[in-house]
């Protein structure tokens, strides 16, 4: 072995010898590479760092390098499932219980519900202070409607919030409540060839079922305003 190479290696067992001579209070950084190290508290093996305060973590919390940490044959073997019951069945395509099966009307509309619960508890706080899906242009065009028409419905930018259909679980754009009216203001996103989306469609069937409304839909990219 080059005498050099031998030195090299000495110098560098002598410094990483203990966990005292790796580090002090401070974390002291004993490579030129500006690597963190310590020892594995149980096989002795030199566990690199990026920082210091990774290795002061990990000094804390006595932390093992990762061949320590594989897991036992008794381990392994409660990992493998082989006392499930599902333990070698697949679970793709046709196998899958699950397979072709939908949620029914009744369990959509309970989610949407549960959902609608989460957006007005928990509002995003980005940087328009929105928390549904707002259009960017929906207020203004709101907002001169009701000058033009002498509406006084609920929409985002004028009320806060969206007027929330609890039964059914839907927010709608505008909602003038005097006049039973909802605009929904479309952006090209809902609509496929000109054509507005099905599921859009059968939300709206199911909003104007309910509330026994009239329903108007504002068409962003042709400017028309249409009842259906």
């Amino acid at each position: 072995m080059n005498v050099l190479n031998q030195i090299e290696k000495e110098n560098l067992i002598g410094t990483i010898d203990t966990e005292k001579k790796l580090i002090n209070e401070e974390c002291v950084n004993i490579t030129n590479e500006k690597k963190w190290m310590k020892n594995c508290p149980t096989c002795n093996r030199i566990i690199s760092y990026v920082n210091k305060y990774l290795l002061r973590d990990a000094i804390n919390k006595k932390t093992i390098c990762k061949s320590c940490r594989r897991h036992s044959t008794e381990t392994k073997e409660k990992m493998s499932g082989k006392g499930n019951g599902m333990y070698g069945t697949h679970r793709y395509d046709t196998q899958n219980p699950f397979h072709g099966k939908h949620h029914t009307n009744e369990a959509r509309r309970k989610m949407r519900i549960a959902a609608c619960k989460r957006v007005l508890e928990l509002q995003r706080n980005d940087k328009d202070g929105r928390i549904n899906n707002v259009g960017l242009k929906e207020g203004k065009y709101f907002s001169q409607i009701e000058k033009n028409r002498r509406w006084d419905g609920v929409y985002y930018e004028k009320s806060n919030r969206q007027h929330l259909i609890e039964n059914l679980g839907y927010f709608v754009d505008y909602y003038e409540p005097n006049l039973n009216i909802v605009i929904e203001y479309d952006e090209p996103r809902h609509y496929v060839y000109g054509n507005l989306k099905e599921k859009d469609i059968k939300r709206m069937d199911e909003i104007k079922d309910h509330l026994k409304c009239k329903f108007f839909r504002y068409n962003e990219y042709t400017k028309e305003l249409k009842e259906y």
